[in-house]
């Protein structure tokens, strides 16, 4: 189970089989159980991420973006692709694990 503190910067790291060019958007979605399922951080490809090589990125979250995740519910993180010939795919759901911080404010 993959681990992120509230109030952090962490950086998730992606490798696809197709090669990122050929791909129209890549959607990287947080959920938490305790908000209903409702959408609680939503990141872009074209927007949000650094691409490393043809099959490899990273996207990070910002210390709001941790924050806004409550401690010790479950928080599920999925990625929803479509290519530029229309297909869509996703990847299995992981689920991470929210730890808590002392210090909540954004530094």
């Amino acid at each position: 189970m993959i681990e992120i503190a509230r109030g952090t910067t962490p950086t998730f790291e992606f490798e696809t089989e197709t090669e990122l060019s050929l791909f129209d958007e890549i959607f990287i979605v947080l959920k938490q159980e305790a908000e209903n399922g409702q959408v609680k951080v939503e990141k872009t490809f074209t927007g949000d991420c650094t691409k490393t090589d043809e099959n490899h990125f990273s996207v990070k979250l910002s210390q709001k973006e941790t924050l806004s995740l409550a401690e010790g519910k479950k928080t599920e993180l999925q990625l929803k692709a479509k290519t530029k010939e229309g297909d869509v795919m996703t990847t299995d759901i992981v689920t991470l694990n929210v730890r808590r911080v002392l210090k909540e404010e954004i530094v």
